[in-house]
């Protein structure tokens, strides 16, 4: 909560910028609700302050930006109830391909994020980092492998332009509209970036050349800081500019030849898709001779296309296209295990697949368990489209009954075999199999 300032910083729409009055901060609960105890009523220059409401999301899947409400007056001595108030997180696209950090308004979470203060940290980059630095999405650790700071890169006493280079795979593109490039800023000094897609010499043309949209004034790199003020740019790329397969994004903080102490600090950075994104919460439970398919709709989904494989790692074959947020696979075969992926459909094209979900069908038919002696043994087998049955034993006396005291063989559910030792001291033994 903040009153805007009455001077040339006032901005009632970023508290950021409000330095003359007091802010009262407060981390709301896991199921969001919150007080704000003790707000001063008045302004420090006379009156009733007038106050704003903010809030912002320190997590991850794109949740950046604020939001705001009001403006508010309070009465000294009283409480007030704000009910629900909801903030619908803006976004650019439709799903999150990639994300780089998480969106606390801070570059604490990248390399050197806790070692920001030792003095002259940044002539020393050249040492540990390569020029282009290389990201490569999904086997590098942004802790590790993303600095906290683009800034000069310094070799001996030359300053040069230091490119930084994201690889990143798209099984398959989108059919139509943009994708977005969302830069998200925890402070920037005198610094420009350009962009280039998939052109990682950077020997075309330059895709987009632009200033931070962050407000000036800090020098937060030799001030030893780990952040300033914050600001959010959005690149939207056309879906031509990128292919299936493997692509780039370079990000070149091309005044560091210029303005030596120049330099952006990154909170966070992601790209959307204009698809829909993957489905979550598959299941796929076995039947006989089918396979029961369910997941979680994706937002913006219109329909979803189900693959099927018989190894993990596929190929899939699209079984059934277009469909709802189930599918019931009849043409699944008894005994063979199957894995399963879905995607999800708009009218700007396909998803990416979802993780992969397993089942194996099963008769549920019960069959003859065939017995024969092997040795000082009893070998039990049944048919392969019946594995998943269990064999259970049990050892009642003659005219016990049957229906108690069975114990499941250990491993018997994996295979169609089984051996068992034959006791000469048990009276009688009894065998069945049994689903599930």
């Amino acid at each position: 909560m903040a009153a805007p300032d009455s001077g040339l910083e006032n901005d009632p729409g970023s508290w950021q910028l409000q330095s003359d009055g007091y802010q009262f901060w407060v981390q709301a609960a896991a199921d969001g609700t919150f007080t704000i105890p003790n707000i001063v009523t008045v302004s420090p220059y006379g009156g009733t302050a007038t106050c704003q409401l903010y809030a912002y999301c320190a997590g991850t899947n794109g949740s950046v930006g604020q939001f705001s409400t009001g403006p508010f007056t309070f009465a000294p001595g009283t409480v007030t109830n704000l009910g629900t108030l909801t903030w619908n997180v803006p976004h650019q696209g439709s799903n999150v391909a990639w994300e780089i950090g998480y969106p606390n308004r801070s570059a604490d979470d990248f390399r050197h994020g806790d070692e920001y203060g030792i003095p002259g940290l940044w002539l020393w980059f050249s040492g540990e980092f390569s020029n282009p630095l290389i990201y490569t999405v999904g086997a590098s650790i942004w802790t590790n492998d993303w600095n906290y700071v683009q800034s000069a890169y310094w070799v001996g006493n030359v300053s040069n332009n230091w490119a930084w280079t994201i690889q990143f795979y798209l099984p398959r593109l989108p059919t139509s509209g943009n994708l977005t490039l969302n830069t998200i800023w925890a402070g920037a000094y005198s610094a420009a970036i350009q962009v280039f897609v998939n052109d990682p010499n950077r020997t075309n043309a330059v895709f987009r050349d632009f200033y931070p949209s962050v407000p000036t004034g800090a020098n937060s790199l030799i001030r030893q800081g780990i952040h300033d003020k914050y600001g959010i740019d959005h690149t939207t790329i056309p879906v031509s500019k990128f292919v299936a397969g493997t692509n780039t994004i370079t990000l070149v903080q091309r005044r560091s030849v210029v303005a030596t102490s120049s330099y952006v600090m990154y909170d966070y950075l992601d790209l959307e898709l204009p698809t829909a994104r993957p489905p979550i919460g598959q299941t796929a439970t076995p039947g006989d001779a089918q396979v029961a398919l369910n997941w979680t709709a994706s937002p913006g989904a219109t329909a979803y296309n189900v693959r099927r494989s018989t190894t993990k790692a596929g190929p899939y074959t699209i079984i059934a296209a277009s469909v709802a947020t189930n599918y019931l696979d009849t043409t699944a075969e008894n005994g063979v295990l199957y894995y399963y992926s879905v995607s999800a459909l708009n009218a700007n094209g396909e998803s990416a697949d979802s993780a992969s979900v397993s089942a194996r069908p099963v008769s549920h038919v019960p069959p003859q368990l065939a017995l024969s002696a092997a040795g000082a043994q009893l070998q039990f087998t049944w048919p392969s489209d019946h594995l998943g049955w269990r064999v259970e034993a049990r050892t009642n006396p003659p005219f016990a009954g049957l229906g108690t005291n069975w114990l499941a063989i250990p491993g018997s559910t994996g295979v169609t075999q089984v051996l068992m030792p034959i006791g000469l001291t048990n009276g009688s033994v009894f065998f069945r199999l049994v689903y599930p």
